[in-house]
């Protein structure tokens, strides 16, 4: 998933989205099927493999419109130093491409790998959208940051989640959205230019302030560094709808679909 989310930094690029193509991770399908089925020319795939302290990841580029491998690559690391193989993968599989990019990274900032591991357990459990999942989710955010306090990621999905349980009417609104804002600012405070960060604080305004302005400015300034990001694309279209301008808000529900 950082992969792919790193990948999706690059404006050339158009990276399908996780829940689309995470459902093809088994790897006994045929890449030309899975191509045509996503509408994707390339498949990024790949492993890894723990032995103690030590990991190897093999990443390979496959096109998806014959089956050939273009590219391949192994990375033997400490797991300590895991973190990076993400950025190194994802520039060399740019590179294969023919991008000539500068990748970000907002993972670069993540030194604890014990923190990651915490914060990745949090996304998989609020993603199955029950009240169950998101208090774990919360959980797990809650212990990445007391382990790595530098880590925007988790403060970012602490946000997201807190605002899902106030919108899902899990737990009181006024204090769920105050945990929301407060996470929120927390994240802005470690990487400023977070796009996530900036809508989910779009998002408050939105639904439970209602400060229509504020929410605006918000999600424009999300859309400035992430313009493909699916989640800012979708709290978006909700502002538009809201405010009276549905044919907009299609225009945004398309491209997040895209």
């Amino acid at each position: 998933e950082e992969i792919r989310n790193l990948l999706g930094t690059i404006p050339e690029l158009r990276v399908i989205g996780r829940t689309s193509s995470f459902q093809f991770r088994d790897r006994g399908q045929d890449v030309r099927k899975i191509g045509a089925v996503l509408g994707a020319a390339y498949i990024v795939d790949g492993s890894v493999r723990r032995s103690g302290e030590q990991a190897r990841v093999v990443a390979q580029l496959l096109d998806a419109r014959d089956g050939p491998q273009g590219w391949s690559r192994t990375f033997d690391r400490n797991v300590v130093d895991i973190l990076r193989v993400q950025q190194d993968i994802a520039t060399a599989a740019a590179r294969a491409l023919q991008q000539e990019v500068v990748i970000v990274s907002a993972s670069g900032v993540m030194h604890n790998s014990e923190a990651y591991d915490h914060y990745l357990r949090g996304v998989h459990a609020s993603d199955r959208f029950d009240r169950q999942g998101f208090e774990e989710g919360i959980a797990q955010f809650r212990r990445a940051l007391e382990l790595d306090p530098t880590m925007a990621a988790a403060a970012v999905a602490l946000a997201e989640t807190w605002s899902s349980m106030a919108d899902w009417g899990f737990v009181d609104a006024a204090d769920a959205w105050e945990r929301t804002r407060e996470a929120a600012e927390a994240a802005l405070k470690l990487e400023p230019k977070s796009a996530r960060a900036h809508a989910v604080l779009g998002n408050r305004f939105l639904e439970y302030e209602w400060n229509w302005p504020a929410a605006r400015r918000e999600l424009q300034i999300a859309l400035e560094p992430a313009p493909h990001d699916s989640t800012v694309l979708g709290q978006v279209a909700q502002e538009r709808v809201v405010m009276g301008h549905p044919e907009e808000a299609l225009q945004y529900i398309d491209s997040a679909l895209a």
